[in-house]
């Protein structure tokens, strides 16, 4: 809306349409507060205003009518908060300065000025129009008999014709002497007796050849002041009538520069003093104390200026400043000419996926839903990724098209943003590196889930960042915050025992400091801050309070939309009790947009705790129902949110339907486990319904849904205990069907992989399983499942037949039912069972073609599960090229169910592959993404990341600064041993390992093969006979380690060891298999390897030489460092082999 001062008193839509503004004192009322725009006009002076010191007894009241009726007449928007804003010890107009004309007016007059000054008649003739265009008349003309703005009347028309003298000025130095002296002559006529304005038509006439009149318009101008002020003409003018008799040159050029003619400088008469310059200069800040804190703030600015990006964490208990301190970064930002933006996360369970993420990119003018929703094209583990480059490019471009400004992006409360907002904070910390953008994080203590603490881990791992722990305020600044906020001294008493009781927090103080001044003399500080908050709530009218009820129970924002239809208040009612909360500042503007969000958390958990739990769950109804017609994109969640906080008051039937339609939702928005909290609440809204209406099947399909949905986020253990808690309540209930029903979803929680593989501590779980046979045994479905799943769980166990015998009564048992779910599941479950097991690869291979031919309900998503085995069972095999065409049958079926955690370890395979063919650089940027996927989860408890880079060192020849991993960790640290030419401890671990029982796995013929390699290295003929009787039947297969990683060519690894053991001939016929495997698959690591090798079998000679030259050029082209070391330290590299 623009204001107008310049006339009569206005206010106009942005449409141009006029607002009526009421009665005359009403008016005066605004007028008195826009005259002061920005600065706080004391309730006296107000009154003042209206009545002139004869103000009656009712005088507050109506000048709070006044307000009210103002409020409502200026909001043009009702979710706006109102510009007049309630502010001891008085009222303040909230606008910016381009909104009113006079302020608008005084800066283009300013401008236009400064371009005369510098010469630039045309900028300043064009801004001076564009000013003087502005007034309408005089200044509030309809209000000009009142006694106050006499004196801004005069203030302004000083300016008004200063500005008008500045036009006269331009237009002479633009030849435009007529239309000069035509203003020169009507504003000589409006002000006789000004040297200045009379300076000007003197010059006007002259130069338009009319020197006769000048010299008369002097003498009459002279006789004028002598009569009427018995004064003299000024210096200036005196010269000027002087110059015109002698014909000075100079007089045609002024007010050009006189070098331009040779003539000397005319002196003019200088402008009245009129109001001080008016130059925007940035706010002081209103900090208390903090020099440290202010200090470092500096800094960390000072570097985001400089191109850097930074991130502030500030920590501490709720209200010891941590937000005042986001507002001094905000404020420091905006006075540099940067800007600032904030997101809140608010503290409530519904939360939206991507809250506080999707808050920023809305103010950085970008579409945030279509940034946040993954494109259709992306892989399932890749898709939370894309959607982190996308948030990163939007933020740099909006900085890179902000200029060189600063940005500063404030997330207040990070305790409670979702996990997914949380996972792409971190991995902006590493993705936004010389940006000038500065994170500011407010982090309320011991608040702090993992993934919390896992960002601020990572923000101080990059350099430059900090986490800052906000202290109290001391003694000093306690006495000089509660001052201010009180706005009058508390006496030495008071201030020390307010210092006691509030431990110096500064919320506390602010609290107490703002209650009467008799509250705060008859009564004791306080021991809780509750108390005074209550105190503040019991302020506002019944009424206001109760619509605060309700909002608090909505939420930290208000919607104005919805808080109107969940109270059945009309808008300008609700909007007028907000302007009550607003005076009693319960309610303040968000920062963060439009509306209004409560002053600060502990307000709003002040008025929540108030409401009594059976009323509070009547709010909560009253809002789940108001939301059924909004248009919010996040209705959903937010429904559901309300339903399950309104239990047991609604009906069980619409909080289940809508926690199934938000936990929908959450998997379309690729929100994993908001999708698995509201499958819980569908759930728990279940067992409310009334018995007849609770179909068991219908309970398990929720059940298996939060199963699934946890499996889909990596939440590995978490699926663990889930699982294990409802297997017992299932018992419980005699439920077998459930049992049977949630072992075959644990089955596929870890996709390809055994379900053990995940997690911290399975062996709970696995006793449950193994202890429930009996409890199932009545029900053929539920005892194959339960049978299954734990066969999976055993696939560690010391004896391998074990798990072999419970997966073989499994088949049994679902082929003897005739239902090919059950079959389905135990075939699942046994490939799963030797999943990468190199001594099961026929059988598996085997079991999955009958799974494909199978028709069963899971049959897509077991298929994908079934090409991921077969990936690795085919390339164990050494048929890269059917292991290439699962992985990609795999990719495709990911990519069409959205299945990132099979994904993910299908993007292990394709590391693996291009290892294999010698790509060790996609290998590596393979790996890395994969590792980055299981570290933000609970993957990373596989320890699946150190196993596969480990693979990858060994294959690059830089083990030697690994670590050994979790991963059967002694293998690695025998080869770790080796490559760090640590002999003798490689050999006792050797003979350790070799005399060591364990049970195949899919580590097991990777790792063999790797101590192989490092017998072969080392030379250790003691042990070479029993590697390769180890090896022997696996001659023909590539050693893999599960998805994971791969050892080269067994063929290879053993002709090795046949070479170390003198035979030669053995060595060259494994030499040639390897070669052949080698030659079919492409695989240039292990071709070169074979021709090392060979190259070793021959006699020392020229040729030789040439070879093993050429050879080690290409390793090391090809990224096989290690490849050179290992033939420089092997005897057999000088030709001491021993053929046989």
């Amino acid at each position: 809306m623009i204001y107008r001062l310049l006339g009569p008193l206005e206010v106009t839509r942005p449409d141009g349409r006029p607002i009526d503004l009421g009665p005359r004192k009403q008016r005066a009322v605004l007028a008195a507060l826009l005259a002061d725009s920005g600065r706080v006009v004391s309730t006296d002076r107000l009154i003042d205003v209206l009545w002139q010191g004869n103000a009656p007894s009712s005088a507050m009241a109506s000048l709070q009518a006044y307000i009210s009726n103002l409020r409502r007449a200026l909001r043009v928007d009702p979710a706006a908060a109102s510009v007049i804003v309630r502010q001891p010890p008085g009222y303040v107009l909230d606008i910016d300065d381009q909104h009113i004309d006079r302020a608008a007016f005084l800066t283009e007059a300013e401008s236009a000025r400064q371009h005369v000054q510098a010469a630039q008649w045309e900028q300043a003739l064009t801004i001076a129009d564009r000013a003087l265009a502005r007034v309408r008349g005089p200044f509030l003309e309809d209000l000009r008999d009142e006694h106050w703005v006499e004196v801004e009347a005069a203030a302004f028309e000083e300016v008004h014709t200063e500005c008008r003298e500045t036009r006269i000025t331009a237009l002479l130095a633009a030849g435009r002497v007529a239309p000069a002296l035509v203003d020169a002559a009507a504003l000589c006529h409006q002000y006789p007796l000004r040297d200045r304005t009379c300076w000007l038509r003197v010059l006007a006439l002259h130069r338009a050849g009319r020197s006769t009149e000048a010299l008369e318009t002097y003498r009459d101008h002279a006789a004028r002041l002598d009569d009427e002020l018995g004064l003299d003409v000024g210096t200036e003018l005196a010269s000027l009538h002087t110059a015109i008799l002698r014909h000075d040159p100079g007089l045609a050029a002024w007010p050009r520069q006189p070098g331009w003619s040779g003539a000397e400088r005319l002196s003019i008469p200088a402008s009245p003093a009129g109001p001080p310059e008016s130059t925007e200069l940035p706010a002081e800040s209103t900090l208390i104390g903090r020099t440290t804190e202010s200090d470092m703030i500096a800094g960390m600015l000072d570097q985001v200026r400089g191109g850097e990006s930074r991130w502030l964490v500030l920590t501490g208990p709720a209200g010891i400043g941590k937000t005042r301190l986001a507002e001094e970064c905000d404020r420091r930002t905006v006075a540099i000419a940067g800007r600032s933006l904030w997101a809140r996360c608010p503290e409530d369970d519904g939360t939206p996926a991507w809250w506080p993420i999707r808050q920023l990119l809305r103010q950085l003018g970008v579409d945030a839903d279509g940034i946040l929703v993954p494109p259709a094209s992306v892989e399932p583990d890749e898709a939370r990724f894309a959607v982190y480059e996308r948030v990163t490019a939007a933020i740099e471009d909006s900085v890179a098209g902000f200029g060189s400004g600063a940005t500063t992006l404030v997330v207040d409360d990070v305790q409670w943003a979702d996990t997914t907002s949380l996972r792409c904070l971190m991995h902006l910390v590493a993705a936004l590196r010389r940006h000038p953008v500065w994170f500011v994080l407010t982090l309320r203590e011991n608040e702090t889930g993992p993934e919390v603490r896992k960002l601020v881990d990572t923000v101080l791992h990059a350099a430059g960042n900090r986490h800052l722990t906000v202290t109290p305020l001391g003694r000093t600044e306690v006495d000089a915050l509660a001052r201010r906020v009180a706005g009058e001294n508390l006496d030495a008493d008071e201030i020390h025992r307010l210092a006691e009781r509030t431990g110096g927090n500064p919320l506390f103080v602010s609290e107490y400091a703002r209650l009467p001044r008799d509250d705060r003399r008859d009564g004791e500080i306080p021991s809780a801050v509750r108390s005074v908050l209550d105190r503040r709530l019991h302020a506002v009218e019944p009424a206001v309070l109760q619509v605060l009820r309700v909002a608090a129970v909505i939420g930290d924002t208000l919607d104005v939309g919805l808080l109107a239809a969940a109270t059945g208040l009309t808008v300008d009612t609700l909007v007028d009790y907000l302007d009550d909360a607003a005076d009693e500042r319960i309610i303040v503007a968000d920062p963060t947009g439009g509306g209004c969000v409560f002053a600060h958390g502990l307000l709003r958990d002040a008025v929540l705790a108030a409401i009594p739990a059976l009323r509070r769950q009547r709010i909560h109804a009253s809002v789940a129902e108001a939301l059924i017609d909004s248009h919010d994109a996040d209705r959903s969640s937010k429904r559901a949110q309300h339903l399950m906080a309104a239990l047991p008051i609604v009906d069980p039937r619409s909080a289940l339907s809508a926690c199934i339609d938000a936990a929908r939702e959450a998997t379309e928005r690729w929100s994993s486990e908001t999708a698995a909290r509201w499958w819980d609440g569908a759930v728990q809204a279940f067992d409310l319904l009334p018995a007849s209406e609770q179909m068991p099947d219908e309970r398990d399909d929720l059940l298996v849904a939060r199963v699934e949905a946890l499996a889909r986020a990596g939440r590995g253990q978490t699926v663990l205990d889930v699982v294990d808690e409802c297997l017992l309540d299932a018992v419980r209930q005699g439920r077998t069907s459930t049992v049977g029903r949630l072992a075959a979803a644990l089955l596929r929680a870890a996709g390809a992989w055994p379900w053990v593989s995940y997690g911290r501590d399975p062996a709970p779980l696995l006793g449950r399983l193994a202890g429930m046979e009996q409890f199932v045994e009545s029900d053929a479905t539920a005892h194959a499942r339960l049978l299954a799943a734990t066969a999976v769980g055993f696939c560690y166990h010391p004896d391998s037949s074990v798990p072999d015998a419970l997966s073989r009564r499994a088949i049994d048992i679902a082929s003897a039912t005739g239902d090919f779910e059950v079959v389905a599941d135990a075939l699942l479950a046994r490939i799963l069972l030797f999943s990468g097991v190199a001594q099961r690869c026929e059988e598996s291979l085997e079991l999955i073609r009958e799974l494909f031919a199978l028709p069963h309900r899971h049959s897509p998503f077991d298929n994908v599960i079934a090409h991921a085995v077969a990936s690795m069972t085919e390339m164990n095999l050494g048929d890269v090229d059917s292991a290439t065409d699962h992985l990609g049958r795999g990719i495709a079926g990911c990519d069409l169910l959205r299945l990132p955690v099979v994904r993910v370890q299908l993007r292990w395979m394709e590391a693996t592959l291009a290892a294999w063919h010698g790509d060790f650089d996609e290998c590596r940027r393979q790996y890395e993404t994969a590792r980055q996927i299981h570290l933000q989860t609970e993957l990373y408890t596989a320890g699946s990341a150190g196993l596969a880079m480990n693979a990858l060192e060994w294959e690059c020849g830089n083990l030697a600064a690994a670590e050994p991993g979790i991963v059967e960790p002694q293998s690695w640290s025998i080869a770790i041993d080796a490559a760090n030419g640590r002999k003798a401890e490689a050999t006792q671990s050797i003979s350790n390992w070799l005399t060591t029982s364990r049970p195949p796995t899919w580590t097991t013929l990777g790792h063999t093969t790797l101590l192989a390699r490092v017998v072969a290295d080392l030379e250790l003929v003691q042990f070479a006979e029993q590697f390769v009787e180890l090896l022997q039947p696996f001659t023909d297969r590539i050693a893999t380690v599960g998805h994971v990683g791969s050892i080269g060519s067994v063929a290879e690894a053993s002709a090795r060891l046949h070479a170390v053991l003198g035979r030669s001939d053995r060595a060259a016929e494994l030499l040639d298999r390897a070669e052949a495997l080698a030659s079919r698959t492409s695989s240039r690591p292990t071709l070169l390897r074979c021709r090392l090798l060979r190259a070793q079998l021959q006699p020392p000679s020229r040729a030789r030489e040439q070879t093993v030259t050429e050879v080690l050029a290409e390793a090391r082209r090809t990224g096989m460092l290690g490849l050179a070391a290992q033939f420089k330290n092997s005897p057999s590299a000088v030709g001491n082999s021993r053929p046989r």
